[in-house]
């Protein structure tokens, strides 16, 4: 019995910290990749001046 709930621990703390460590990238480019993260990164550059629409033409 003392075998069993060891092996049972074990086997959650292994999935515990692997889990994450092969879901991240993916669960990091969907949230990334959303547009309402798009959106709130718009508003901060524009409000700090880094973005502006419509794009300024540099090439004049």
């Amino acid at each position: 019995m003392r075998t069993r709930r060891l092996a049972q621990f074990v086997g959650i703390v292994v999935v515990n910290l692997a889990l994450p460590h092969f879901t991240f990238p993916y669960v990091h480019r969907f949230i990334n990749e959303h547009p309402y993260w798009d959106r709130r990164r718009r508003a901060v550059e524009e409000e700090r001046g880094l973005y502006q629409f419509p794009p300024l033409k540099t090439d004049q």
